[in-house]
């Protein structure tokens, strides 16, 4: 291949930076190629991606990693039940040293989910204007956050993952309208035994439902765990918006950063899409050796929609923000009493904040819920904590009781702090 001076020079620079890792062969690409997952003619060397996309299916390990000048990496569309190469669709890379990613350059995995049990069904309903034709409509994709419900009443695609242990995926399609709905965002998975300079972006949104009344897919997933993390660039894993007025929104992704060391000071985002409703918030979770907790924020940039579920295996410090609505879902054990996940209610927390125009629900539920701090709680203004109708019946002595004379049926109202009334 004929290289121009430009890239001459960029081998030159990349040679100083390589030294870091000698003894380790080097690959560079200026032109877009494919690395599958049976493909192992890379794994142990130096990638330098330069000025063109590089898409890499599957696991692999290198021992360093340059993206720079508009150099990108991507997989190829994927399914959750489908393999490649004998494994999960997605791009899951070990890098034995550093990951440096320059501004301008990054790991992209919008639209290249897809699964498309997630999303919502597709549903008819006479058309809005009054028009006497009918109008399909599907709900949006869902991942950490459910997907928001068609016009037409079609459902969100569900959520809920077990924070850490839940499994990585990719995002799912929005429910089709008058075409297919939008697809769910890919996996990027990194594990890095160095050190981590992101000045570019990482991206797994889910794309907008464009067809006539179609749903969002959701964001998809973005884990990356590294010895030390520095940098300025960005991550998200955003849900699609439904098509115009009538599909769903998709529900945010995930998003989880595990490292020692982080002075990485760039933005997160993992909020669900617009549409006739709003997609739920993604998940978003960081952990570095200083803080006792993850820290772990559901934020639906602003956007009030469907719920995500909460569904935590350890404490954590959870801030709920941007419009989001946390359904906690614990493992919903009695007061004090200790679970296969070896907590009690209420549930252990670091800090917990929960935003204006935010709010945390609960399942139904028998007993006590709540949390216990070992910092502080904070509901701003607007924002609520809210189990309103959600307890359920379990034959207590507080139960009103019926009677029925005559063909009619009266019943008394229930009991707590106060006496329910009778009729």
């Amino acid at each position: 291949m004929k290289m121009t001076q430009r890239q001459f020079g960029f081998i030159l620079g990349s040679c100083a930076w390589l030294a870091l890792a000698a003894g380790a062969r080097a690959e560079f690409f200026f032109q877009d190629a494919t690395i599958n997952a049976d493909d192992t003619n890379y794994d142990g060397g130096d990638v330098v991606v330069v000025g063109c996309t590089l898409t890499i299916n599957g696991p692999h390990t290198f021992s360093d990693m340059l993206l720079t000048d508009g150099g990108w990496i991507t997989h190829s569309p994927a399914t959750n039940s489908q393999t490649v190469g004998g494994v999960r669709g997605g791009t899951l890379l070990t890098i034995q040293n550093s990951l440096v990613v320059d501004a301008g350059s990054g790991f992209r995995a919008d639209g290249l989910s897809v699964t498309s049990s997630g999303g919502g069904g597709t549903i008819f309903t006479n058309y809005p204007f009054g028009a006497s034709e009918y109008y399909a409509s599907g709900g949006g994709g869902g991942n950490a956050g459910r997907g928001g419900a068609s016009l037409g009443g079609a459902p969100g695609g569900n959520a809920g993952l077990l924070f850490p242990t839940g499994p990585n995926r990719l995002g799912s399609s929005g429910g089709a309208g008058g075409g297919p709905g939008g697809a769910g965002g890919g996996l990027i998975q990194l594990t890095i035994g160095d050190t981590l300079i992101l000045d570019g972006s990482i991206t797994a949104n889910g794309a907008d439902g464009t067809n006539s009344g179609a749903g969002g897919g959701s964001g998809g997933t973005i884990v990356i765990s590294a010895e030390s993390m520095a940098g300025t660039g960005s991550m998200a894993a955003r849900g699609g918006a439904g098509e115009l007025f009538a599909g769903g929104g998709g529900g945010g992704g995930q998003i989880e950063i595990t490292c020692q060391t982080n002075t990485w000071s760039g933005a997160l985002a993992a909020g669900g899409g617009a549409g006739a409703t709003a997609g739920g918030a993604g998940i978003v979770s960081v952990k570095s050796a200083a803080s006792v907790y993850a820290q772990v924020v559901v934020d639906n940039g602003g956007l009030r929609g469907t719920n995500t579920p909460l569904i935590f295996a350890q404490a954590v410090s959870l801030s709920v923000t941007g419009g989001a609505v946390g359904q906690w879902s614990p493992v919903n054990l009695p007061l004090g009493q200790a679970g296969p996940l070896g907590f009690s209610a209420p549930f252990p927390v670091g800090n917990l904040l929960v935003g204006s125009n935010s709010a945390i629900t609960f399942t139904p539920v028998s007993f006590v819920v709540g949390f216990n701090a070992a910092g502080d709680i904070t509901i701003q203004s607007g924002g609520q904590v809210n189990a309103d109708g959600l307890g359920v019946s379990v034959k207590s002595n507080g139960d009103g009781n019926l009677f029925v004379t005559n063909g009619v049926t009266m019943a008394g109202g229930g009991g707590y702090g106060g006496v329910g009334g009778g009729w």
